[in-house]
């Protein structure tokens, strides 16, 4: 039996920073499967919380989860202090810092300076916004929403961070401006899962960011006009003009790649969270980065997380030929599947390119304590894992007339009676959606391709067509039935009325 291999915590932690650190930190406290690890992570999860944050209401959240830690044994009444080590972890290492948490104490002085802190921003903002509304600056207006937004962040109020994203729409005055808004919108949308926001924002960002590049272009386009041809004018610009040209458009160059790598890893977490309908438009939107990650790097994902994502999608949907594209010869993806946690990612995909299912499952149970704790794949990987699975299963089979039960459980690594019932199971439901073009034996516990008949198909389908045209005449002779008879369809009120004939001797009715 492959066993989980144990998270290393502070190596995890060490690739977030801000909030996101303290998502994973407290993702991995709820669900990783070692006491000592949650403990641990639950720690330094406190820890960013004063250092980044002023997020007072989260610090006194988190010290409660640490009361059921203050005892070494389960029932046993508080110590009053956590256990230096649980599960052979030394939790406290490096822990100096947090001495009144560790011991049962709140920290009142950080806590009273933090939520002094927060009310003196709060007035602060509220009465510029107020005086700035008076009078009615445009642009004091929006900054002063974007403060509000990123303070809301600080805090912890999520909530209030969209609503003041979404009043700076109002008292925006360049397409900057928008992209600004729309980004600051899906980060924290991102954060608290609230993929509502996401699509929207990042359609209004794809919008901005090509009237900035428009825009770009015409003020770029400066010099002096010499030639009368309407089609191709002939531009003649000085030295300096020439340079600012180049610089504004090496500038929107990089701010457009910048902002589609941004851009499709939102879209791409959004449809992993959306069910298999969507892994394969997931799996090209992560495959279509081709820049870092810049300022999101740690602070929305990590890099190692973009090849997790890829790599379980396109495993999950796509054929050999489409990995090998997305993936292998992807320089960009190749970076980030040598990035920290995520370096398994390369043997992962090696092992399926070259029919090494067993060690491919192997890995992914190996793996799994790293997948539960990640927000956006801990609804979904196990969805993941067993369409993975079916697309290997159709893999394997292709070459093959027929394959017996148990060389395919050797082959996966599963040759137990429970293995063998599953596999029965799967292999049906690939036969009954199509993906198979086979057949079951369960006497012989063996599956056969099956050859479509061609003399049948042609007869299914002239049948078919047949059945088409006929009803396509029948519809044709009722038309013409009705426009003898004089009858029409109104079309504005969508009765049948009398059209107006001819008597009997040349007369109209």
């Amino acid at each position: 039996m492959t066993e989980e291999i144990p998270l290393d915590i502070d190596g995890y932690a060490s690739e977030y920073t801000g909030r996101t650190a303290i998502t994973r930190l407290l993702a991995v406290s709820k669900y990783d499967s070692v006491a000592g690890s949650r403990l641990r992570a639950l720690l330094l999860a406190i820890r960013q919380v004063k250092a980044v944050t002023l997020d007072y209401e989260l610090y006194g959240t988190l010290l409660e989860e640490l009361r059921p830690y203050r005892t070494q044994n389960v029932g046993e009444a508080e110590t009053g202090t956590l256990p230096r080590t649980l599960n052979d972890i030394d939790v406290l290492e490096g822990m100096a810092d947090l001495e009144a948490e560790v011991a049962g104490r709140i920290d009142e002085a950080w806590l009273a300076t933090t939520a002094q802190q927060v009310k003196k921003q709060d007035d602060k903002l509220e009465a510029e916004m107020r005086n700035y509304s008076v009078n009615l600056i445009k642009e004091s207006i929006r900054l002063t929403h974007h403060a509000q937004a990123t303070h809301a962040r600080a805090h912890g109020d999520m909530e209030a961070a969209l609503k003041s994203y979404a009043q700076t729409k109002d008292f925006n005055s360049s397409a900057r401006h928008d992209l600004e808004s729309s980004l600051g919108t899906i980060e924290v949308s991102l954060d608290i899962g609230a993929f509502a926001h996401t699509l929207p924002a990042v359609a209004r960002a794809e919008y901005a960011i090509n009237r900035l590049i428009t825009n770009s272009t015409s003020m770029a386009a400066g010099g002096v006009q010499i030639s009368s041809s309407r089609d191709h004018p002939a531009i003649i610009m000085t030295g300096a003009q020439q340079r600012e040209n180049e610089r504004i458009t090496g500038e929107m160059k990089e701010m457009s790649a910048i902002t589609d790598t941004k851009l499709r890893v939102a879209r791409g977490i959004v449809k992993v969270g959306q069910g298999s309908s969507q892994w394969a438009s997931a799996a090209r939107e992560f495959g279509g980065i081709s820049g870092k990650l810049e300022d999101w790097e740690g602070t929305v994902v990590a890099s190692g997380d973009i090849a997790v994502y890829a790599t379980l999608t396109s495993l999950a949907t796509c054929n050999r030929s489409t990995i090998k594209t997305l993936l292998l010869d992807n320089i960009q993806m190749r970076y980030f599947m040598d990035y920290g946690s995520a370096a398994y990612t390369r043997e992962l995909v090696d092992c399926y390119m070259h029919a090494r299912y067993q060690r491919l499952l192997e890995i992914l149970r190996e793996r799994k304590p790293r997948h539960l704790i990640d927000p956006f794949l801990r609804p979904v990987i196990a969805a993941l894992e067993d369409h993975i699975l079916q697309n290997a299963l159709v893999q394997y089979f292709q070459p093959y007339n027929s394959a017996s039960f148990s060389r395919m459980l050797a082959s996966f690594g599963q040759e137990d009676e429970n293995s063998r019932n599953d596999l029965a199971g799967k292999l049906a439901m690939l036969i009954k959606t199509g993906r198979l073009q086979a057949r079951l034996d369960l006497v012989e516990m063996a599956m056969h391709a099956t050859k479509p008949d061609p003399r049948q198909s042609l007869y299914t389908e002239a049948l078919a067509t047949g059945q088409k045209v006929q009803s396509a005449s029948r519809k044709a002779m009722l038309h013409m039935q009705l426009v003898e008879s004089g009858l029409s369809l109104d079309g504005n009120k969508g009765q049948a009325k009398k059209k107006p004939g001819k008597k009997r001797g040349g007369q109209q009715n």
